[in-house]
């Protein structure tokens, strides 16, 4: 995660912070739903790293969006919440994961998080406003 925020991040800078979110978006999807699909650790394990990479770069440019999104003065409200936030994930979601996981099989979880990146993907196609300037 952390190569690819700070990999990502640069390309961000230079393509498009909305375009890498929604590559990054598409790569976690299809990664994940992979997954669901793999019959061996090394596969798994190879998935996992490149589900990874992704996640970092998807951080990096949400984290970027959302500070060019913010009014002035309060991008670090907005940052804490958006820490606030990932952290809560971060405690969330292996719960959930596991629940899933319970109730219908060691490889649900990654398909709920392959159409989860799938809906992300989709709603920021359609909110996140286009710019002019590469880097917003």
């Amino acid at each position: 995660g952390a190569a690819g925020a700070i990999a990502l991040g640069r390309v961000s800078d230079r393509v498009g912070r909305r375009q890498v979110l929604l590559a990054c978006a598409l790569a976690s999807s299809l990664l994940y739903a992979a997954q669901f699909f793999t019959t061996d650790v090394t596969q798994l394990a190879l998935l996992q790293a490149g589900s990874g990479l992704a996640m970092g770069g998807t951080l990096a440019a949400l984290s970027a969006i959302l500070a060019s999104l913010s009014p002035e003065g309060h991008q670090g409200a907005v940052y804490g919440l958006d820490a606030t936030v990932v952290s809560l994930a971060n405690g969330v979601a292996p719960m959930v994961g596991t629940s899933l996981a319970v109730a219908w099989g060691l490889r649900a979880p990654f398909l709920a998080t392959a159409l989860l990146f799938s809906l992300g993907g989709l709603v920021t196609a359609r909110l996140l406003p286009r710019t002019k300037r590469p880097g917003d």
